[in-house]
């Protein structure tokens, strides 16, 4: 299991090395492509990840960048937004949600 692991990680790490601000390594639903394709500025590192959350998929956009304020936003697997419920952190999001992969990533 975590020989699968390693392997996966890795594919996960070769593709944000070859991937550019224009450019999913998967395809997505056409709320987050528009995110890519707006994405003119690499300035505050934006990117998508994907994550299991109450046992469906769910991406996360935001950013990360040193001087940048960036917020979290959640979207369904059909691109649908999702608010998160009263009092959620993200903090909580993460503990309760299972990291799957960085779908995205411009640099």
């Amino acid at each position: 299991m975590k020989y699968l692991l390693k392997i996966f990680t890795g594919i996960i790490i070769t593709s944000l090395l070859f991937s550019s601000c224009k450019k999913a390594q998967v395809e997505l639903p056409g709320s987050l492509q528009e995110i890519i394709k707006n994405s003119k500025d690499c300035q505050c590192n934006p990117y998508i990840q994907s994550y299991i959350w109450n046992g469906e998929l769910t991406y996360m956009s935001s950013c990360g960048g040193p001087a940048c304020s960036c917020t979290q936003t959640y979207f369904s697997e059909d691109g649908a937004r999702i608010e998160l419920p009263a009092n959620y952190s993200f903090d909580k999001f993460l503990k309760e949600s299972k990291f799957v992969g960085t779908v995205w990533q411009c640099k």
